[in-house]
Order: structure tokens, then sequence, then C-alpha cells
């Protein structure tokens, strides 16, 4: 039977049948954020976020963290494992997401930002090894940054979703070609590689990326 931990700021830690306390640690911060600490390889955890979490620690392999805030709210999301394969991270709720991959291998993640107007933020670190993400943005003023030392592994996609001004932001000076795809490219939205910055009409008229497809809505 699945043991619920409560975290803090009504976060609760749904631990699967056969792993504990002991393998799966719940703390709760001085400023009342949750941090889950992940001893032993865990597999089908569940986190439903009220406020900002942290997972850390050893592998964790198909993990979902559903959060839900108020409108007023933002939910900082960390993830700074060795390994983690097949998280979901899923907003619905009706505040803004901020999502921190901090470091180690990151193969099929999967980031739903939801569909309201919000401003909503993933962050990429620059040690990190991305494998095959996925990532809906939604509506919104969105951001999403790639550190200079991310190494891209299988294809990314990134949807930006309908209106809102949005930012794909990479430090490096270039990607592996077809490393990443971005669809819902609007004339509001821009792509920064390096130093230089794209915009709409320089994709429209025929600017290309190294590494990235763009499909422009």
């Amino acid at each position: 039977m699945a043991t619920t931990v409560p975290g803090g700021d009504g976060t609760d830690v749904i631990l699967p049948e056969g792993i504990s306390s002991d393998q799966v640690e719940v703390e709760v911060t001085d400023e009342g954020n949750t941090n889950v600490a992940i001893k032993e390889k865990t597999k089908d955890l569940q986190i439903e976020a009220k406020g900002s979490t942290a997972v850390t620690g050893e592998k964790v392999v198909n993990s979902t963290i559903n959060v839900s805030t108020s409108k007023s709210e933002n939910a900082n999301i960390v993830l700074e494992t060795t390994v983690s394969n097949q998280t979901n991270i899923a907003n619905g709720g009706k505040g803004s997401l901020e999502v921190n991959i901090n470091t180690g291998q990151v193969k099929n993640l999967t980031i739903d930002a939801g569909n309201k107007k919000r401003a909503d933020l993933v962050s990429i670190k620059d040690d990190v090894k991305l494998t095959k993400a996925t990532m809906k943005m939604g509506k919104g003023n969105d951001s999403v940054r790639f550190g200079k030392g991310v190494t891209f592994a299988g294809r990314t996609n990134i949807d930006l979703g309908k209106g809102g001004k949005d930012s794909v932001i990479i430090e490096a000076d270039s990607i592996s070609e077809g490393k990443l795809n971005i669809t819902n490219f609007t004339k509001k939205d821009t792509i920064t590689v390096g130093d230089e910055t794209f915009t709409y009409k320089d994709i429209k008229n025929g600017a290309e990326i190294t590494g990235i497809n763009v499909e422009l809505a």
C-alpha cells in the first residue's frame, strides 16, 4: 500500500508500496518548502505540490509532480538528482510554474505548464544531459533557458502556446543539428543563441538556426 507523507504548505508526497521514509526522506525547510531526498533508487513517486518542492539525491524513475497553487503564488519545482527518467511535471493550479533542472542525466522529461495566462519559467542548468524532453508552456509570457554546458541527446520539443511574449534562450553559441524543435512561435517571441537573437520576422524571412527547427504560429 502506498504511504502519504506530508510536506510543507499542504504538499503531499506519496511513496509507492515497498518504499519507506528511510529510502525517501521528506523534509520541510525553514521557509516552509518541501525537500524530497531520494536515498535509494525510487520508482513511481508521486508528489501533490501545493508549494515550492525540490527532489534531490539518487535516481528517480517514472515520477509525477502535480502542482496546484493559487493565482497569486509561484511554485518552484527543483530537480537535482543523479538520474531522472520519465519525470512528469504538470501545473493544474492557477499560479505560475518555475522549473529548475539543476543536475544529472534527465531523460524523457515532460513539463505541462497548463493553458492559463501566466508567466512560466523552465531553466536547464549547465551540467545537465537532457534526452528527449517535451515542454508545453501554454499562455502568458513564458521563458525556457538552457545553460551553456547543457548536453542534448535526442530531440527536445517546446510548444510555446498561444499568445504571450515568449523567449527561448540558449547560452551556448550553438547546439547539435536537429536537437530542438520549437512550435507556436509568434510575432512577439524570440530565440537567443549565444549573443544573437532571432525574431518571428527573421525566421519568416528565411533565417536558419543551427540545431533548431522553428514552426511559425
